[in-house]
């Protein structure tokens, strides 16, 4: 049975989590004015910010509470993330207990936050969306477009997304693949192979982004997950971003360790797809219907459709 979500409308509350790092408090009034803005209303914790941690926005607990009370909160559609960092891994021992909550929530973020996409996508089959953290937008770390694209997915009035202009990195794609896109920070699936938030890809389209990772470490994750059996049975795979600051260093990235791994990986993979800690980090939907198929204008190129997972498209935002 498809699980869905549903889309917000003006005046909707938006649980906002912070279950990795914090930020500046200052940044707390600028979401909810964006939010406000948006027409919706924000609710936080008085506690979200402020743990004892350098690192973490508050202890394990404290955490760990607010999030299970954005799941299970019935007046809400939406549980969008501060921002990544680190930290939400930590979580999932004890969320690994909590029952399956009876509505589906959106989670939205990026980074970190592909601890959580990979626990309800594979754990509770949830569509999530992988998008950019409410800091990155009051920040204006991304552009225009993509906070555009996010509300119009977030409103229900774009029900579909699509990437073009993917280059085949191997010669294993037949024209067309049919099956649901899961993934996201590169670092943070390879971490979590053999814990409770395991993010399976077995049947579905993997996705991939990076940031700061050295040629030896995205060439050692990579080759981690190829020997702990983590791409069998997986559809393709699709690079979006691996950032450097030494543009050198980042082509050997791409001209070693990725062009190393698709020369030997038996199924397609793909380089191009617009997102992570860029400016260009497009929403993409998780686990939700998906197309994956050779580009009509560009035989040389492919394109990804993938369905936002809304339970129905609204007329206006």
């Amino acid at each position: 049975m498809k699980i869905s979500w549903q889309a917000l409308e003006p005046g909707d509350v938006v649980d906002v989590v912070a279950p990795a790092s914090g930020t500046a408090s200052g940044e707390l009034r600028k979401v909810v004015q964006l939010l406000q803005s948006w027409g919706l209303r924000a609710r936080m914790d008085e506690k979200i910010l402020g743990g004892p941690s350098p690192i973490l926005a508050q202890e394990d607990g404290e955490r760990l509470r607010q999030l299970k009370r954005a799941l299970l909160n019935q007046d809400s559609k939406v549980i969008w993330a501060l921002r990544g960092g680190y930290g939400s891994l930590r979580l999932l021992p004890e969320l690994a207990k909590l029952k399956k909550p009876r509505r589906v929530k959106l989670l939205v973020g990026f980074s970190d936050l592909t601890s959580l996409h990979s626990f309800v996508n594979t754990r509770w089959k949830w569509p999530s969306l992988h998008a950019p953290g409410l800091e990155s937008l009051t920040k204006k770390l991304v552009t225009d477009r993509v906070e555009r694209e996010v509300k119009a997915v977030l409103f229900g009035t774009q029900d579909s997304l699509e990437f073009k202009g993917l280059v085949p990195l191997n010669g294993r794609f037949k024209n067309r693949i049919v099956a649901p896109v899961v993934g996201g920070n590169m670092a943070v699936i390879q971490s979590s192979l053999g814990t409770r938030g395991a993010l399976s890809g077995r049947g579905q389209v993997v996705v991939f982004e990076e940031v700061g990772e050295k040629l030896h470490r995205v060439d050692r994750m990579l080759v981690h997950m190829q020997q702990a059996g983590f791409f069998s049975g997986v559809r393709a795979v699709i690079f979006g971003d691996l950032l450097l600051d030494n543009k050198s260093a980042q082509r050997q990235i791409w001209n070693w360790a990725v062009r190393d791994f698709a020369q030997a990986a038996p199924f397609p993979v793909f380089k191009g797809l617009g997102i992570g800690h860029g400016p260009t980090n497009r929403p993409l939907p998780l686990m939700t219907r998906a197309e994956l198929r050779s580009q009509e204008a560009k035989p040389s190129r492919a394109e990804l459709t993938v369905h936002t997972g809304c339970a129905g498209k609204r007329g206006g935002s």
